[in-house]
């Protein structure tokens, strides 16, 4: 059964080598070059960020502005409240994701996260239900928590999260539990290149961005169709096989390319946002020792949910991403907010912060508390409506497997060298210098 099921696969794997072929050369560095200027607004942005969205819920929590985008004068629109927030979220017929055309544009199909509502969406979802199943998860979770653990284990006074921890974990999971496996150092380096080009908010042209995510793309595709070709040679259930099981029982409704838009999508969101979120709440552990004791304390106790808890509120301080773009695509008229209807004209790009949405006051009891407590309705990691993230439950599970070996170490502090992003996004070095293991 796996032999047929890998060598009817063999031609498209021709097709993504040609595609490797003629595509640019992938060069990382590239994207690793910054500017001081870019660095200084950076900085400053990451520090006043949290204010200007406090002064938006009060002051304009729908900013509506017009902007010159690669020589057209379009309108944005920036929206901070939660209630707000939430209503584009959920309302995908008036603001439709915008990453269709580029997520098709590097895979060379649709995948669910640039779909609109309808048919095709809810094959594709129904597909993704019956290859990522809920079972799955305590298995993965666990062997992401062994894979750190073995990493930790090498290692006795310091570490680089980014390039040696999470990284490596990450594609391990890629490599086990996805199925998708390669000898290339810069997999991981693919995956962010794909998605910043994907993810950038604004819509604007870049054309070095293009470049190296087309680049990257074509060779994240024939690691994904050499590890379909390759399934016979495997013993263990991977979701690339049991996706090629599916497609074998049901070939009129999945095919080689919605399979590999499916792995692609997968992995360009689970490793740049897993890459992401990692950073992000590892530095508000070092910034807040009242989140690094809360988190100690439950890896310590070996409580799983209070760390996942500890975790993803010291996440809200500092989300993944602090806007999610959508495109308005019929003009629309927001709920009134506090007397103040806001239309939002059809060909506006919204903006919807996420970021704010989870420090408002008007929904989150005391938003600068530090509570692993809160209701799940506090929190946006993952967004709302219809294009909720597929990998949610993954990350939920992944994230704090990777951190946990981490945090029964004492004495942890930000170590020697810089902390690096890649395509001004993704952090890709995180050194931090530890003690012995720490007891409880």
């Amino acid at each position: 059964m796996d032999d047929v099921i890998a060598r009817d696969f063999v031609p498209a794997t021709e097709v993504q080598r040609t595609a490797v072929r003629e595509a640019p050369r992938f060069q990382p560095e590239l994207l690793r070059k910054q500017s001081p200027t870019s660095r200084l607004m950076q900085s400053v942005f990451g520090k006043l960020i949290d204010p200007f969205f406090a002064l938006l819920r009060w002051a304009a929590p729908v900013l509506q502005v017009p902007w010159v985008r690669n020589g057209s004068l379009i309108w944005f629109a920036l929206i901070t409240r939660y209630e707000t927030v939430r209503e584009v979220l959920n309302n995908s017929r008036a603001f439709a994701s915008p990453y269709g055309p580029k997520l098709q544009e590097l895979s060379g199909s649709p995948f669910l996260l640039g779909r609109d509502d309808g048919a095709d969406y809810r094959a594709d979802l129904q597909l993704a239900t019956r290859a990522f199943p809920l079972s799955d998860i305590p298995e993965l979770g666990q062997k992401a928590e062994n894979a750190a653990r073995e990493i930790m284990d090498r290692t006795s006074r310091g570490i680089d999260v980014m390039a040696e921890l999470a990284s490596p974990v990450l594609r391990r999971v890629c490599q086990d539990y996805l199925g998708v496996a390669t000898d290339d150092r810069d997999f991981a380096l693919w995956a962010m290149a794909a998605a910043g080009y994907v993810l950038e908010p604004t819509g604007r042209d870049d054309t070095v961005a293009s470049a190296q995510a087309h680049a990257a793309a074509a060779r994240l595709c024939e690691a994904i169709d050499n590890s379909r070709a390759r399934i016979g040679q495997g013993v263990h259930q991977t979701v690339l096989r049991r996706l090629a099981e599916i497609e074998r029982r049901d070939p009129q409704h999945v095919d080689d390319t919605a399979i590999r838009a499916l792995i692609f999508g997968v992995i360009i969101a689970m490793i740049p946002t897993g890459m992401l979120a990692i950073g992000h709440i590892l530095e508000m552990l070092l910034r807040r020792p009242e989140m690094m004791n809360a988190a100690q304390q439950a890896a310590h106790a070996g409580d799983s949910e209070w760390l996942r808890r500890c975790l993803f509120e010291a996440l809200r301080f500092k989300p993944i991403i602090p806007v999610w773009p959508r495109d308005c695509v019929r003009t629309f008229d927001l709920p009134a907010d506090e007397c103040r209807s806001r239309r939002i004209r059809a060909g506006t790009r919204v903006l919807v912060s996420t970021q704010s949405a989870m420090r408002d006051a008007r929904h989150v009891r005391e938003p600068n508390r530090f509570d692993p407590g809160r209701p799940a309705s506090d929190y946006m990691h993952f967004g709302q409506g219809l294009h909720y993230c597929l990998g949610a439950a993954i990350a939920s599970a992944v994230i704090p497997a990777i951190l946990k070996p981490l945090l029964l170490r004492g004495g942890i502090a930000a170590g020697q060298g810089p902390r690096t992003l890649f395509a001004n996004v993704f952090p890709e070095s995180f050194p931090v210098n530890f003690s012995e293991l720490r007891r409880p």
